[in-house]
């Protein structure tokens, strides 16, 4: 009766040792369970560390690809591209700094057109940019009074960029010492622009917003003076 015993004990022993033999094999242990999953746990950090260059690289290209700023972050109703080089100041300077800035950067021949009336509701202006580059002579200066922009422009400055909305009136108009342009008034925005074409520059001024009327921008236009 105790060897009937003592085999039955042996054969279930033997039972669990088979099932758990089996258990590790279908788990990609086989007879050397231990040492298998050292192997594996090896594997799986080393494809970790491979992992992270990946990631890294992969964050990197996200970042670069990523767009630029919303124009409408700049508080501004234009785009604004951040021109490497451009002389943007982002905040006002006495009007004489900030119009000489503009000269300087310029060639000689390119006259620069200072508006020698600008009525007192506006602030003094802001340099966004003055470039000489592979893309052109260029500048943006804004005026701000509250929500009311003024902005004079050459050529593609950043102030030309973006969509305007159609004329509803253009009319013929006299600039400076007898130079013909174009002013316009739109339902959209702007709602009142001028410009003019000059010795192979366009020149525009720009309002955004406010109570500008026709008369006082045309006051503007004929105001300006070329800076010394």
């Amino acid at each position: 009766m105790r060897r009937a015993t003592l085999s039955y004990e042996w054969r279930m022993k033997r039972g669990d040792r088979t099932n758990l033999l089996m258990a590790a094999q279908a788990q990609g242990m086989g007879h050397n369970g231990p040492r298998t999953l050292k192997a594996q746990r090896g594997s799986a950090k080393a494809v970790r560390w491979l992992l992270v260059p990946v990631v890294l690289g992969a964050c990197m290209l996200l970042s670069a690809c990523s767009p630029g700023t919303p124009a409408e972050s700049s508080g501004l109703p234009f785009p604004t591209t951040g021109s490497p080089g451009s002389v943007a100041t982002a905040m006002p300077v006495q009007s004489e700094s900030v119009w000489a800035q503009v000269r300087a950067a310029l060639p000689p021949e390119v006259v620069v057109y200072r508006p020698a009336f600008v009525p007192e509701r506006f602030s003094p202006p802001e340099l966004l940019e003055a470039l000489n580059d592979e893309h052109g002579l260029r500048y943006t200066i804004i005026y701000q009074a509250g929500d009311e922009l003024l902005v004079f422009i050459l050529n593609n400055g950043q102030g030309a960029l973006g969509s305007a909305a159609p004329p509803d009136t253009r009319e013929m108009v006299t600039v400076h010492d007898g130079v013909r342009g174009t002013l316009m008034i739109s339902g959209g925005s702007p709602p009142l622009r001028i410009s003019w074409q000059e010795s192979g520059q366009s020149y525009q001024i720009k309002v955004y917003a406010g109570p500008m009327t026709r008369d006082e921008l045309l006051r503007i236009a004929q105001s300006v003076t070329p800076v010394e």
